[in-house]
């Protein structure tokens, strides 16, 4: 075991819980579009995120920070899809 191969199973075990998670909302609701549209968001670190830089994100209809949108996925998100991210 290197360190990639330990990031590597880190990455796939959020991203499955993260999908886990996404099956339960509906297909049509705003927050579904939220964990399937930013995937990648989800992988970062919370430090690594872009507090400052505002953009137009269609599926909320809202001007959002990245920070602020898994801010958000993270108030709706079960405990263990907290504690493991």
């Amino acid at each position: 075991m290197d360190r990639f191969h330990i990031v590597q199973m880190l990455n796939r075990a959020v991203n499955s819980m993260r999908t886990d998670l996404v099956n339960r909302f509906d297909h049509s609701s705003k927050n579904y579009r939220l964990f399937k549209r930013n995937w990648k968001l989800f992988l970062k670190r919370y430090d690594d995120l872009n507090y400052t830089h505002q953009f137009y994100e269609r599926s909320q209809r809202k001007w959002v920070t990245s920070e602020r949108l898994v801010a958000q996925g993270l108030e709706l998100a079960d405990q263990n899809f907290r504690k493991a991210y």
